[in-house]
């Protein structure tokens, strides 16, 4: 009988530790963001200084844009590193992986346009109140 119970605690443990991890990381589903182009280790970073200011929105040429009061709508190149995840609603995340603004918020975009309704931006990012 002792002999069973030991069998069935280590049958147990044993299913528990095959199937059931509870520090197992679950994917994070994410939304691939249009990203600028890396910068050499040591180059230095040049970047534009204009301001554009609008509200993020799902962007289907970069992933996550922005779109002016005036109704224009940018696709974002975001600085290498940068992430979207997908949730209710999508949010960006820095190269540090902090969330740094979602969509539907009101933000001022540091860059310069690169091409007709494209913002580059370094990832000077700032929600407006």
């Amino acid at each position: 009988m002792r002999r069973l119970a030991g069998a069935v605690v280590v049958t147990g443990l044993a299913l528990g530790l095959l199937g059931c991890d509870a520090y197992t990381a679950l994917p994070v589903p994410t939304i691939e963001l249009r990203t600028s182009v890396p910068v050499g280790r040591g180059s230095p970073l040049a970047c534009m200084t204009a301001l554009l200011e609008g509200v993020l929105v799902r962007e289907e040429r970069s992933g996550i844009g922005i779109v002016t009061d005036d109704g224009t709508r940018y696709a974002v190149l975001w600085p290498p590193g940068f992430v979207g995840i997908t949730g209710n609603p999508a949010f960006v995340t820095n190269t540090t992986g902090q969330r740094i603004a979602k969509v539907g918020d009101r933000v001022t975009l540091g860059g310069g346009e690169v091409a007709p309704d494209t913002w580059e931006t370094c990832g000077d990012l700032t929600i407006v109140q």
